[in-house]
């Protein structure tokens, strides 16, 4: 329930938001939101996550990218009734994070991205950002929950 609720979070986000910057902006366009500090440019993305890989072929990256998901996807539903709410809404983070970038490969063969950070190396989307907190918050959940699964090992 959880993973499905942050998939679906993730995707219609993600999908929403290029939506909306591809039919308002012109290519490579840039808006000012925050000073210099924060944008949106539009630009298409033919690499993985923040532009890395761009010089592969978009049907490797869909293949790779797929593998990922099946692979993720089959965890979850393996051990779904062993992962508690958080950690189901994690993993359903980063996998409608990759679904978002993986609906765009297939629809025009690259990813739009649009968020510019000052000093960032990269322009990137929803659908990353999804996937980078979903990792983030899921190594804490895992790394908390391992110590208080220690330390009540330790008091027993």
């Amino acid at each position: 329930m959880f993973t499905s609720l942050a998939i679906l979070i993730a995707l219609l986000t993600d999908q929403f938001s290029k939506f909306i910057i591809q039919s308002n902006f012109e290519y490579s366009q840039r808006i000012d939101l925050v000073g210099e500090f924060l944008g949106l440019r539009y630009i298409n993305n033919n690499g993985v996550g923040f532009g890395l890989f761009s010089g592969l072929n978009p049907i490797t990256i869909s293949i790779i990218i797929s593998v990922i998901l099946f692979v993720l996807i089959s965890f979850a539903i393996k051990y779904k009734k062993q992962i508690d709410g958080p950690i189901q809404f994690f993993i359903g983070m980063i996998i409608g994070g990759a679904l978002g970038n993986l609906v765009d490969r297939i629809r025009f063969g690259y990813v739009v991205d649009f968020i510019e950070l000052f000093k960032f190396p990269a322009i990137f989307n929803f659908s990353d950002s999804f996937i980078v907190v979903g990792v983030i918050l899921l190594i804490l959940a895992i790394l908390i929950k391992g110590k208080k699964s220690a330390s009540s090992t330790v008091s027993e």
